[in-house]
């Protein structure tokens, strides 16, 4: 038994009955459940409940056994005076508020749907890529829909929280801000830190002055990523002696050519490679995040990644994708929430319907285990589902783990 089970019953009211007691034997209905609370304190907070023919309005706190609360000190702690019922699995002792009156207990043990405890145990135990794929039950259209709808809500913000992290670093300076965010994705996972720090040791101002000449802008990325020597870099003498120049000038210092990666990477997704898409997209934009902000289409967006020099400094449809994916769209979505703009968040997911979905060994899963994906829309919810909630087990939280859990035929 999990104290966050029992959680999901007291949440879940239709799992408890409507003959409920206190252990000394006192009628109690339910109102209001309550609102979970995630930090330190009560269980759940502003519950709404009824003992014998007394209307109660306070707090809940949950345990596994009653004797817990005084495990937790909390027959001294008056935070705890406020709680109105006590819900418990088992009622092994009559607790106390700090007052010494005793605390209302509801015992669950007798009151658990069979199928519940053995099905969330199994659950845990499960060593499935999806935990719950033995037991799979989707929800109705609308419920998944909802569901995916909240994870992609949800993977944008958790990308966003780096560009907020970067705002704060810049003084609310979005454009800088947002080239350090662009950097980061273009290092494709493998070398999403060392393009990060090479943007936060080369400001943009710095570029800007000149963005007009690209052998110079070239000098800047790759002679402070510590590079112009590399074997897959064209014209190294030529940048370095630039760079000794543009470095002195500037204050700048090149990075360790070791933090870059190149084992276990693709020809198309090495640094050098990288870097030189990285210098033409400065060289080719500038107030990008101006232009990206204002985009009323998802085209629009594309172009100003579609920048071509050299043959292998093109960057493929999926690159741009999966830029537009991971690093410009959070950004316009964060940018809509702290311009109180809802219309632009909107725009940013109708943005995700207008890709197309990813093709990776989740999305793949997925799709055989019967959840088709239409377009980015799906797919990235459906990563978000995997990550943040199949592989943490987080299934009481989890729709499909929640229609399972209270589906009692299976």
């Amino acid at each position: 038994m999990k104290e966050e089970l029992l959680h999901f019953i007291w949440q879940s009211k239709r799992l408890l009955g409507d003959s409920l007691c206190t252990t000394d034997g006192k009628k109690i209905e339910v109102f209001k459940p309550g609102t979970y609370n995630e930090d330190a304190g009560p269980d759940f907070f502003n519950a709404q409940i009824k003992i014998d023919d007394t209307t109660w309005v306070g707090n809940i706190e949950i345990h596994i056994r009653s004797s817990d609360w005084n495990r937790h000190k909390h027959q001294f702690d008056k935070n705890y005076d406020n709680v109105v019922l006590h819900v418990v699995y088992h009622h092994d002792k009559e607790i106390t508020y700090s007052d010494g009156s005793f605390v209302p207990t509801l015992e669950l043990r007798s009151l658990l749907p069979p199928h519940l405890i053995k099905k969330h145990s199994a659950l845990l135990a499960s060593e499935k890529y999806i935990p719950c794929e033995d037991l799979f039950v989707l929800p109705s259209n609308i419920k998944m829909s909802l569901w995916i709808s909240r994870m992609l809500t949800e993977r944008i913000e958790q990308k966003a929280e780096a560009l907020s992290q970067l705002l704060i670093e810049s003084n609310n300076h979005w454009e800088q801000a947002f080239y350090i965010f662009t950097a980061r994705y273009f290092g494709m996972k493998t070398n999403t830190l060392p393009f990060e720090w090479l943007a936060k040791q080369l400001p943009l101002e710095v570029l800007a002055k000149h963005k007009n000449n690209l052998f110079q802008i070239r000098s800047l990325v790759i002679g402070t990523a510590g590079l112009t020597s590399n074997k897959h870099i064209k014209d190294g003498d030529a940048l370095l002696k630039e760079y000794s120049f543009l470095s002195s000038k500037y204050g700048l210092k090149p990075m360790q050519p070791e933090v870059w990666k190149f084992s276990r990477t693709r020809p198309a997704n090495f640094p050098s490679i990288r870097l030189e898409q990285f210098a033409l997209l400065v060289h080719h934009s500038s107030h990008l995040f101006s232009k990206i902000a204002s985009a009323t289409h998802v085209n629009e967006l594309r172009k100003h990644y579609q920048i071509s020099h050299l043959q292998e400094s093109v960057l493929s449809d999926n690159a741009i994708d999966l830029i537009l994916m991971n690093s410009v769209l959070p950004a316009i979505f964060l940018y809509g929430k702290k311009q109180e703009t809802p219309e632009l968040c909107d725009r940013v997911l109708s943005f995700y319907e207008q890709l197309s979905p990813e093709k990776n060994a989740i999305i793949q899963y997925w799709n055989h285990l019967g959840i088709k994906t239409q377009s980015a829309f799906d797919s990235q919810g459906l990563l978000q589902l995997k990550t943040a909630y199949c592989d943490r087990f987080q299934c009481l939280r989890c729709a499909i783990g929640n229609e399972i859990l209270l589906n009692t035929t299976i």
